[in-house]
């Protein structure tokens, strides 16, 4: 019985030796998955800290792409009009080009008619003058027409 008590601490501590054994590989490879786990789940976490850090920079770059894109629309919106305007101010400059030329031909007319009035003075001034002229003309006539007369009467009379 001594033997068989022996034998049985014996094969106890060989299960003992066994178990602590296994016990410590156990631990040692949890330890080890423990670090491997912690390094990827560090490395999972520095990643997962450089996509946040890129996600929030996407969302700068977005929200400044939306401040452009709104600029670009108003800028368009802004050139439609200034063609709209270029436009309107190319009619009127069109349109003012024809009265400029209307009013240079109108100042031409004018200027003629001036010249015309002038000329038109000058020749009323001449056949007035030719008028008191041949009025003159013809009371010398007359006189001497008379003076023939009254000497026709002279020289039947002698």
């Amino acid at each position: 019985l001594e033997h068989d008590l022996a034998e049985a601490l014996e094969q106890r501590s060989k299960y003992e030796k066994l178990y602590n054994d296994v016990l410590e590989d156990s631990i040692k490879t949890t330890a080890r998955q423990s670090t491997k786990v912690s390094s990827e789940q560090a490395d999972l976490e520095m990643r997962l800290a450089e996509a946040e850090a890129e996600l929030v920079t996407m969302h700068a770059k977005l929200a400044e792409s939306k401040g452009l894109m709104l600029d670009k629309r108003r800028l368009l919106d802004d050139l439609q009009v200034s063609k709209s305007e270029v436009s309107e101010l190319t009619a009127s400059v069109a349109r003012l080009k024809g009265y400029k030329d209307k009013l240079e031909q109108a100042g031409e007319l004018k200027r003629l008619l001036q010249e015309k009035d002038e000329e038109a003075e000058t020749l009323i001034e001449q056949l007035v003058e030719k008028e008191a002229e041949s009025d003159s003309h013809q009371r010398l006539a007359e006189d001497l027409k008379r003076e023939v007369d009254i000497l026709k009467k002279s020289m039947v009379a002698q």
